[in-house]
């Protein structure tokens, strides 16, 4: 079953029927776009090294409505050259340690930030 490979998307076709709207779209076969989406997910992910596999897809939720075209018989498909573009990127952690002046006890503090 088809799910999205964006983080924290919860979009999988089990859930959400085609009747809702979301539909799934596999990477580019071409080079240049393949590289391009994989960059992007890689990006949100915070995965440097992933790579999709042959049945990785993105939902629909990650495209803006004129990144899409429709067949006479309803098909949906992406126009050539559209991009995810809909992501959110995950909140980036980072802590310090904070030393109490008495030197009796330590404080950490988590700071989370998005991007």
């Amino acid at each position: 079953m088809p799910s999205c490979v964006v983080k924290a998307c919860k979009n999988y076709m089990s859930k959400l029927k085609n009747s809702q709207g979301i539909t799934y779209h596999r990477f580019p076969r071409k080079k240049n776009r393949r590289d391009d989406w994989v960059l992007i997910i890689r990006n949100c992910r915070g995965e440097n090294n992933w790579n999709p596999s042959s049945a990785s897809t993105v939902c629909s939720a990650h495209f803006d409505e004129i990144d899409f075209m429709t067949s006479a018989k309803g098909k949906r498909y992406l126009v050539p050259h559209s991009i995810p573009k809909r992501i959110k990127r995950p909140a980036v952690c980072t802590s310090s340690v904070v030393r109490d002046p008495d030197c009796k006890a330590f404080q950490l503090l988590i700071h989370a930030y998005s991007f």
